[in-house]
């Protein structure tokens, strides 16, 4: 061929040649693409394999449990993220939680249901392989605690293990430059769910990082006893109280002879309903230990579990003073404390505190509950063994600060109007306080028992606390007496007269009176001996004798107004008041009411206010101005309300259910009716519930007799009349 054919056939061949090429390889070059068709190859066996059998590709673990039981709401939360798109954006979910709560259980049956419902599964959300991986240290055995034979590391060992499990030499196979690369690949190839067990304990950083990027359609499960920054994080606690018996009877199920029922309960109580703690304990149990020795153990802190669960985490704690000064705190008190009662217990600023306990939220070491924060009952007792040499100082300290907040913020009630944003202040520490003061008595702290008992004053009861009032006022009476403080002691002892009252005990009322007037100086006007004559006035009128009543009221008033207590004059104008409308002294009732609620405004009495405009309804009601009467009541009870005063809102909307009666609507009386019958129940107030269960009863009969002579006529009136009664 000459140069001249040559030169205008060679561009054509190539060309035609280039043309071939495009169709065949694309725009890759020979050598990507026989890389490509390699991948291919090695890939396609498994994902045949995974989507042509009954089962996806899987590597899972033989569980240690026959059937899982509870976590239903973790478990539907967790099959909700891992859908895939445009279901759930979210490719990892974190469990954590402190050691034993469950986390590898969960994920791992979690994981198995995708495996065993693979075909009953819709197809979208199938997984076509499911690949596990732990980096798990040690597992705890009957005998205690086993180093796990292999686990995963780093990033690189998982990354075999996609590989193995999926099929990929490609992956195995690789440098470490390219090996993430290659997983990345095969992980797009089908939906993959992979777990990481253990995530805490690998050191290797770039793991997030993996994570972060995970490609879809892959989704993670990740178990970890530190808090991760992931979109869905799901943080296990102790089992519910029925799971926990299931759970325990499971164990069980052949030896259930083996524990008394009170050993039953104790296991429940001290594992703190812990999974590990439960399957734990029966597993010495069937190995011959006797129950007490296993319940022992625990009670002293010094169990295996606790060891294998806290003690890493708790030797790192020493090395920062104010975490473990926390922790020890955080376990010395009994119920949920706020970051304030924490820091002064721990003699550590507020900030700090914070701070810390924010770290050892993310450690799973603490848990935030209701307005302040706790732990694990395990763990208190792990940590309580510990700390037997400054517990007492780290209470003392927490008295201390009660101490001041209660003298800060109420003050003496006597002396100074109380408010209920005071009140809310003291509302969050109040278990603890409690339990301080029985702290305190039980230790001899006389003096600071005393001062506690005296800050909380009427709020226990105010709040409908009455079984706490009840417990800490015998408290401080006891710590008054021992130190010869007579004053004090009347005044508790005058605190539980009226409990007794409102609680219906009269003859322990009486009990209370005559022990507190022995104790009192009767020859001078002064607070204590008014109260005294108050307390004695509610028992005459309790015994049906108005008449000893108001005299008894009118000397305690005479006193209060001598020692210009604006408190004690308030309560004894609104007790006239309120004994002068029982006696159907109408024309006086109105003056002595009005009287008490302008001095209960002057001196910012609000409980006082609430009661005289109460009674101030009840006197317009009386003498025919429903309306009139209506407003008062309706003041009345949203004040008490806004106020947390229970009884006193009670009170209030039984006076709205007889004004609603007094106007006809039987339908509103009835619902005011049953709203007071709950303010009641929840401060346990028999005496107000039997008075709603009266006037419920009267607006039935009223309500049957109103329509007694209707013959239902009608379609229309008839059903009518038949949804009244049945609201009766």
């Amino acid at each position: 061929m000459n140069p001249a054919t040559l030169a205008v056939v060679t561009p054509i061949v190539i060309a035609a040649l280039g043309l071939i090429y495009l169709a065949l390889f694309g725009q890759k070059s020979v050598v990507e693409w026989r890389r490509s068709r390699r991948e291919a190859d090695i890939a396609q066996p498994a994902v045949e394999s995974a989507h042509g059998s009954d089962r996806p590709a899987e590597n899972l673990p033989t569980p240690d449990f026959t059937n899982f039981i509870g976590r239903v709401d973790e478990q539907t939360r967790i099959h909700e993220v891992l859908r895939p798109y445009p279901h759930s954006q979210h490719p990892v979910v974190a469990i954590d939680g402190i050691g034993g709560s469950g986390k590898s259980a969960l994920a791992l049956a979690v994981a198995r249901r995708y495996v065993a419902e693979y075909d009953s599964m819709p197809s979208e959300d199938r997984f076509g392989a499911v690949i596990w991986t732990s980096a798990k240290v040690e597992l705890l055995t009957a005998e205690g605690p086993r180093p796990r034979p292999s686990r995963h590391r780093s990033l690189d060992d998982i990354l075999d293990t996609i590989g193995i499990v999926l099929g990929r030499e490609d992956v195995t196979r690789a440098g470490n430059e390219h090996k993430l690369e290659a997983a990345r690949s095969a992980l797009k190839k089908q939906r993959t769910l992979l777990i990481i067990d253990n995530l805490e304990t690998i050191e290797d950083e770039t793991i997030y990082s993996f994570l972060r990027e995970l490609p879809a359609p892959t989704k993670a499960i990740v178990t970890t006893r530190h808090k991760i920054d992931a979109a869905v994080a799901l943080t296990l606690d102790s089992l519910s109280d029925e799971d926990a018996s299931v759970l325990l009877s499971q164990q069980f199920s052949e030896q259930a002879e083996r524990l008394t029922p009170g050993e039953w309960k104790r296991i429940l109580e001290l594992s703190g309903r812990l999974p590990l703690a439960i399957v734990w304990s029966a597993a010495q149990i069937r190995l011959g230990v006797p129950a007490v020795e296993v319940l022992g153990t625990w009670e002293r802190g010094r169990d295996q579990l606790a060891e294998f669960s806290f003690a890493g985490i708790w030797n790192t704690l020493q090395g920062h003073p104010a975490a473990a000064t926390t922790m020890r705190a955080i376990a010395a008190l009994p119920f949920p404390a706020t970051s304030e009662i924490l820091a002064n217990c721990a003699s550590t600023h507020l900030d700090e505190t914070q701070a810390v306990l924010r770290q050892l939220s993310r450690l799973a070491l603490v848990q935030r509950k209701q307005h302040g924060w706790t732990v694990h009952p395990l763990v208190r007792q792990y940590t309580l063994e510990r700390t037997d040499e400054d517990a007492r100082q780290l209470l003392e300290r927490g008295a201390d600060y009660v101490i001041a907040k209660l003298e800060g913020t109420i003050g003496d009630e006597r002396l100074k109007a109380i408010t209920v944003a005071e009140y809310e202040i003291i509302d969050a520490d109040r278990p603890n306080i409690v339990f301080l003061v029985e702290w305190c008595y039980g230790q001899g702290e006389l003096q600071r028992t005393k001062r506690i008992v005296a800050g909380l004053g009427y709020y226990l009861h105010a709040r409908g606390l009455w079984s706490d009032a009840v417990r800490t006022w015998e408290l401080g009476a006891l710590a008054a007496e021992q130190c010869n403080d007579l004053v004090l002691q009347a005044r508790f002892l005058t605190y539980l007269g009226y409990m007794a009252l409102f609680m219906e005990n009269v003859e322990r009322a009486q009990f209370y009176h005559s022990q507190a007037v022995r104790l009192v100086d009767a020859t001078a006007a002064n607070y204590q001996h008014a109260s005294l004559l108050r307390l004695q006035g509610y028992l005459a009128r309790e015994n049906g004798d108005r008449v000893a009543a108001l005299d008894l009221f009118g000397r305690g008033l005479q006193e209060m107004r001598v020692c210009e207590n604006a408190h004690g004059i308030c309560r004894l104008l609104n007790d006239m008041a309120e004994t002068l409308i029982q006696a159907g002294q109408l024309t006086e009732t109105e003056a002595v009411a009005q009287e008490a609620l302008v001095r209960a405004d002057r001196s910012g009495e609000l409980i006082e206010r609430v009661r005289a405009i109460r009674l101030l309804s009840v006197h317009a009601r009386s003498s025919g101005e429903v309306e009139k009467a209506r407003a008062y009541a309706t003041e009345s009870r949203d004040d008490a309300l806004a106020s947390g005063w229970w009884e006193d809102a009670g009170l209030a909307t039984i006076e709205l259910a007889k004004c609603a009666a007094a106007h006809g609507s039987l339908r509103e009386a009835l619902s005011h009716a049953v709203d007071a019958d709950a303010y009641f129940e929840r401060i346990g107030s028999t005496r107000g519930r039997v008075e709603v269960a009266d006037l419920i009863t009267q607006f039935k009969r009223k309500g049957r007799s109103r329509f007694s002579h209707l013959r239902f006529p009608s379609p229309r009136l008839g059903p009518d009349i038949k949804e009244f009664r049945s609201l009766g």
